[in-house]
């Protein structure tokens, strides 16, 4: 994770978050939002597991959730929508790069993102991004908001 953080302190910079912290989280005992350590008067980033970045004084929710690679078990379905749901605010821009495995596993998560979020957007769906995802129903780049 720290890796990830180094390559693109750039970029981070440029976005004006002012800190970033790496931590694990367990999506079986996921931590509280509030020992992320957000605050209504500062500008934080977390980079975990699950990448979140606050920018606004009224908002005590993440503005960014990046999720990679995240669900290839079953079993990991619902622990991982349970801690998005607890994360994400109205607000929360949840980004999550997946790879399709299993069709049981795919189905649970699919169904479970649209039960949890209001909007689920297949950014590559129709091949008419930028993003180039060269197997459209195997590799997903979706944007989710409550």
């Amino acid at each position: 994770m720290e890796d990830n953080v180094q390559r693109n302190i750039k970029q981070v910079r440029e976005s004006n978050c002012e800190t970033i912290t790496c931590r694990m989280c367990d999506w079986f005992d996921p931590t509280s939002l509030d020992s992320f350590g957000f605050s209504s008067s500062s500008k934080r980033g977390v980079v975990s597991n699950v990448v979140e970045e606050e920018e606004s004084s009224v908002s005590l929710f993440p503005d960014v959730i990046l999720i990679a690679d995240c669900v290839w078990l079953e079993e990991l379905v619902d622990p991982l929508l349970r801690t998005l749901d607890a994360l994400a605010g109205f607000g929360t821009k949840v980004i999550v790069s997946y790879q399709r495995r299993g069709k049981d596993t795919h189905d649970k998560f699919w169904s479970g993102l649209h039960n949890t979020f209001g909007s689920v957007l297949d950014i590559d769906a129709d091949k008419t991004s930028s993003y180039g995802l060269d197997k459209p129903n195997t590799f997903h780049l979706l944007e989710c908001e409550k």
